[in-house]
C-alpha cells in the first residue's frame, strides 16, 4: 500500500500543488491543505483506475482513505504533509501519513470484500 499512496502523492505533486515560497507548514492556508486533499484524491482514483480496479473499489477505497485519513491527521498534519509536497520531501511527507496506514490498509481489505477483488 505504501507505494499506491507513494504514486497517488508523487501524482498529486505534478498536477500543480499551489507552491509559495513558505519557511513553515504553519504558513499553508486552508486552500492549500485543500487543494492538497483534492489532488490526493484525484490521484488515488487515477491510480486505481490505471491498475484496473473497478470504478465501484475505485470509488469504495478512495472514499474510505480520504475518511479515514481526514479524521486521522489534524490540521497541523495536513498543514506539514501539504508544505512537505509543496517542497517535493517525500519521505518528510509519507512520514505524516504512515502512522495511519493500518487504517487505510483496512479500506483495501474492506474494498476488496465488498467488490469481491
Amino acid at each position: 500500500m505504501r507505494s499506491n499512496l507513494v504514486i497517488s502523492l508523487a501524482v498529486f505533486t505534478t498536477l500543480g500543488c499551489v507552491a509559495t515560497p513558505h519557511n513553515d507548514a504553519s504558513e499553508i492556508s486552508s486552500f492549500e491543505v485543500s487543494v492538497y486533499k483534492a489532488g490526493l484524491e484525484k490521484g488515488c482514483r487515477d491510480a486505481g483506475r490505471n491498475r484496473g480496479d473497478s470504478a465501484a473499489q475505485v470509488d469504495s477505497f478512495c472514499s474510505c482513505l480520504v475518511t479515514t485519513l481526514n479524521d486521522r491527521l489534524s490540521e497541523s498534519d495536513w498543514k506539514r504533509a501539504t508544505f512537505f509536497a509543496q517542497q517535493r520531501r517525500d519521505r518528510d511527507e509519507y512520514g505524516v501519513v504512515a502512522p495511519h496506514m493500518p487504517a487505510v490498509e483496512q479500506c483495501r481489505a474492506t474494498s476488496r470484500m465488498q467488490h469481491g477483488a
